[in-house]
């Protein structure tokens, strides 16, 4: 009895001493159009919304778009490397698999970024650090979401044309 009394106290001081791995960090220059803060929009109603979305599709020509939330704002760090977010993210490996799918892979996505490194998104000489909740949706594709038929591919969404041609009642 005295010896598993023994081992389950020495078990519990080496788990209260282990040290946790920190992730790595991953530095992203800021694009106000790729990546929308919630503090920026949360006021917003629906149609402003939609029409600010809508401005961002014309001028990025992207598949979609980041809703991100800051947590903390850092300064004078001293990145190795900062990335575009855009180009990142739009490389063949977070798609869906088919030559001509468009729609971006969410949970591939988290798994080799978000739950991999500390994302900072840099803003001139600030650097804001984002909310990484395992469940959040954060990630918002202009395009139809795939599901589990991996045969079908899903086709563009065209937003711009749906909005503008149905009439308000």
């Amino acid at each position: 009895m005295k010896v598993i009394l023994t081992i389950l106290i020495l078990l519990f001081f080496v788990e209260a001493f282990s040290q946790n791995k920190e992730n790595d960090s991953i530095y992203f220059k800021y694009n106000e159009n790729y990546i929308l803060f919630y503090e920026n929009f949360k006021n917003l109603n629906y149609k402003e919304f939609e029409r600010r979305v809508l401005q961002n599709i014309s001028k990025t020509k992207t598949e979609g778009y980041f809703i991100l939330k800051k947590i903390d704002t850092l300064y004078n760090l001293n990145p190795k490397q900062i990335f575009d977010l855009k180009a990142y993210v739009e490389n063949r490996a977070f798609y869906y698999s088919g030559t001509y799918n468009k729609t971006i892979n969410k949970d591939l996505l988290k798994e080799k970024i978000f739950n991999k490194y500390k994302v900072f998104i840099v803003k001139n000489n600030t650097f804001i650090t984002i909310r990484q909740h395992p469940f959040e949706n954060f990630y918002n594709s202009y395009y139809p979401i795939k599901y589990e038929d991996k045969n079908k591919y899903p086709t563009q969404l065209k937003i711009h044309y749906i909005l503008n041609t149905t009439k308000s009642i």
